[in-house]
């Protein structure tokens, strides 16, 4: 179903929970009795009822591959939040919003957003649309920890040393561009990942709930 995305964090401080081996429940824990907004990417629908949004923006997340990933497709028919994706491929799934992937940055009042050859990234591009106004990263390491690159095993895609590269860069190309769309400067992205390697301004989750308070 086409999306035409409404103003839903009109000023609010959203929460996006990427993959990354930092996540854990307890972490999403404190962020949701805070009472922040949550997006939660691919996976990270998983940690529960009070993740408002799951984005993702790759197909084979969704139906699987024929190397025996299941996809979770079943799975996400009982998630009640909403289901945003940039797959083509998803774009007429029952209950799923789709926004069209574009190359060119921009507030987009339109059904589309900007892909940043990464699921992660172009949900804060997405998050910026919506109207939030401050972000928090969650799982957003952007490399391997411990031997570790995400806090699930059941990887659809297993990254590398240079596709965390190109993640980084996305990174900065997606700064410069907030920073060049209207109100953009306005906009707090924070990024609460110990030993993150984006380009974010790093906090402690600590620090970063202790200062709403």
């Amino acid at each position: 179903m086409i999306w035409y995305p409404p103003q839903i964090y009109s000023g609010a401080t959203v929460t996006i929970i990427g993959g990354g081996p930092s996540v854990s429940a307890e972490r999403v824990r404190a962020v949701r009795t805070s009472g922040l907004r949550t997006i939660g990417v691919n996976d990270s629908y998983k940690f529960g009822v009070d993740i408002d949004l799951c984005f993702w923006g790759d197909h084979e997340w969704y139906f699987g591959k024929e190397d025996g990933h299941p996809g979770h497709a079943e799975a996400l028919k009982s998630f009640y939040g909403t289901k945003v994706t940039c797959a083509p491929n998803c774009a007429e799934m029952p209950g799923v919003h789709y926004l069209s992937p574009m190359q060119v940055a921009g507030l987009w009042p339109t059904p589309c957003c900007k892909w940043y050859r990464n699921s992660g990234l172009t949900a804060i591009g997405m998050a910026i649309t919506l109207g939030a106004k401050r972000i928090l990263l969650l799982g957003f390491e952007g490399g391997t920890s411990a031997g570790q690159t995400h806090w699930h095993d059941d990887l659809v895609n297993v990254p590398n040393e240079t596709i965390f590269k190109q993640h980084i860069a996305s990174a900065e190309e997606l700064l410069k561009d907030v920073a060049g769309w209207p109100g953009g400067k306005s906009v707090e992205i924070w990024n609460a990942t110990p030993f993150s390697n984006y380009p974010f301004p790093q906090v402690s989750l600590c620090e970063f709930l202790g200062g709403l308070k």
